[in-house]
């Protein structure tokens, strides 16, 4: 079997995204640590984060018990990327 038939298969391509994100969030931390004071990492950190969130509240919201908890990480997926774009204009000022 070829890779692309069992991602699409076993529908892990919203996983498969997860996990790059989630890696880029890692990446991304340990960058702003070692350099707080560049706003524009901190920026993409939270707009990573934010739509990370909102992936797993869209697939959380597709399951009928667990719409609540999707709408959850929606409204925070928003709010991270917001202040993302937040910082970013406070990085370019």
């Amino acid at each position: 079997m070829k890779w692309n038939e069992i991602i699409k298969n076993n529908k892990l391509l919203p996983d498969l995204i997860n996990v790059i994100l989630g890696i880029a969030v890692i990446v991304l931390f340990v960058l702003v640590i070692l350099m707080p004071s560049n706003y524009v990492i901190m920026a993409l950190l939270m707009i990573v984060a934010g739509v990370m969130n909102l992936s797993n509240g869209f697939r959380k919201a597709r399951v009928n018990g667990q719409k609540g908890i999707g709408m959850f990480f929606g409204i925070v997926g928003f709010v991270l990327i917001a202040f993302g774009l937040y910082y970013l204009r406070i990085a370019f000022a």
